[in-house]
């Protein structure tokens, strides 16, 4: 799951509709347990909605640290083979986002 600022707008309108003005958005990046990483732009785009609705962004960055390449392994019938390409999105903190 990304967050999009279509499911952005519907959960700060529902909280709305209920009394509860948001004040922030707490991003866990990268995700615990597993590792995968927000794309910058999906980073960028939850940073221009907290403006635009002037709520406070809270990157949880404490496991990135804990982000590893992935490695794809084929076992065919005489042989194995790895491959160290990775799929993953890489980490981008928000600091670099927000200082760039």
């Amino acid at each position: 799951y990304y967050p999009t600022v279509a499911a952005l707008d519907e959960a700060w309108a529902t909280a709305q509709a209920a009394g509860n003005p948001p004040r922030i958005l707490l991003l866990s990046h990268p995700h615990n347990p597993l590792g995968i990483c927000y794309p910058p732009d999906v980073l960028q785009t939850c940073l221009e909605w907290c403006l635009a609705h002037e709520i406070h962004l809270i990157a949880d960055e404490i496991y990135a640290g804990s982000v590893y390449n992935t490695h794809t392994t084929t076992q065919g019938k005489d042989s194995t083979t790895t491959t160290n390409e990775s799929t993953a999105v890489p980490f981008t903190s928000m600091l670099q986002l927000a200082a760039g």
